[in-house]
């Protein structure tokens, strides 16, 4: 038997003695590295060292293309928790604040590489949604997909500039007062307008499922 065979069997024994075994043990593991780096963080070498460690063992992970769908989904499912969203949205306050210029910079480069993307969304931008109905220019819808990383803000899913690209970038807006929410994907932004953009309906709908059951469980 192989030591992955005795690690699984191993893990699976004592899920079976204690459910929770495997959360005990990862914050433990997270206090464990906690403690390690609140001792070394004065230690610009230490810090750098870690850093590639964790390059190099994320690198191995992701070279695994089984192990690399895993941690996307992983991902896509940790960023679409709300308390996830609320923090990421301080974090990236906090980061543009601190760097508007290297921002502006950023924003110019990539227009420059997507150039292509860009002139055909501009196109298809003017056709669809015309100049100004969503109270916002097409510079500042580019800023909204850079800083969304090209993500949908609710799901994580990715979305595109044009319908070339697959699922295409939808600008979500406040109905009543007209200003602009974020980028969602087509499946996200018929959502809201099917619970007709009702976070009660939401909520209940969010109680229904964990009382009724659903797919997709983390």
């Amino acid at each position: 038997m192989s030591n992955a065979q005795r690690m699984k069997e191993w893990r699976a024994k004592k899920l079976a003695e204690d459910p929770e075994f495997l959360d005990k043990e990862r914050e433990k593991a997270r206090e464990r590295a906690n403690k390690r780096y609140n001792e070394f963080k004065g230690d610009p070498a230490y810090l750098e060292a870690e850093r590639e460690r964790k390059r190099k063992v994320q690198a191995k992970r992701r070279a695994n293309p089984e192990t690399n769908a895993q941690i996307k989904e992983q991902n896509k499912r940790s960023r679409a928790k709300p308390e996830n969203q609320a923090k990421q949205a301080e974090r990236m306050k906090l980061w543009r604040e601190a760097n508007t210029d290297r921002i502006k910079e950023y924003q110019e480069q990539w227009r420059l590489e997507n150039a292509e993307s860009v002139a055909a969304y501009r196109k298809q931008y003017y056709a669809h949604y015309r100049t100004g109905k969503y109270g916002i220019t097409l510079d500042e819808f580019f800023v909204l997909y850079i800083e969304q990383c090209g993500l949908c803000k609710i799901c994580g899913t990715e979305i595109g500039l044009t319908s070339a690209d697959g699922n295409v970038a939808h600008i979500d807006h406040n109905h009543d007062t007209g200003k602009v929410r974020g980028l969602l994907c087509m499946s996200c932004n018929q959502g809201l307008g099917l619970f007709k953009d009702n976070p009660v309906f939401l909520d209940r709908a969010i109680e229904y499922l964990h009382n009724e059951g659903y797919y997709g469980d983390d």
